[in-house]
């Protein structure tokens, strides 16, 4: 558990360090990443990192190896909408990746309402 934990931390810090980004983990099993450009693009290089990676994971019942389901949100400009409301965008696709099945990146941009 822990040292898969540190694998992947290990792996996302290095992704999204090469998008000029920060991570941090913000609980449980879930990191949050900041960082500039297509937050698709990234997010899917992210979850193909952790897949190539092949981390074995004999007791799943979805996969013999470690997955990722990602959750992302983009805005042109963050201070448009505030960090509570990215935050909530990326956390609510996150969810809808895992009710959908997991291993999979959903997310989009916000949109003013």
């Amino acid at each position: 558990g822990d040292d898969c934990l540190r694998h992947v931390a290990s792996i996302l810090d290095r992704e999204v360090r090469r998008a000029d980004g920060a991570l941090a983990r913000h609980g449980g099993q879930v990191f949050v990443a900041v960082f500039p450009g297509d937050g698709r693009a990234i997010a899917k290089r992210l979850q193909d990192a952790i897949c190539d990676a092949a981390i074995e994971h004999p007791r799943s019942p979805i996969s013999s190896h470690v997955t990722a389901s990602v959750g992302f949100s983009t805005a042109q400009a963050a201070h448009e909408f505030g960090l509570s409301a990215m935050l909530h965008a990326a956390q609510a696709a996150l969810d809808d990746a895992k009710r959908q099945g997991r291993d999979r990146v959903l997310g989009g941009p916000l949109l003013p309402s």
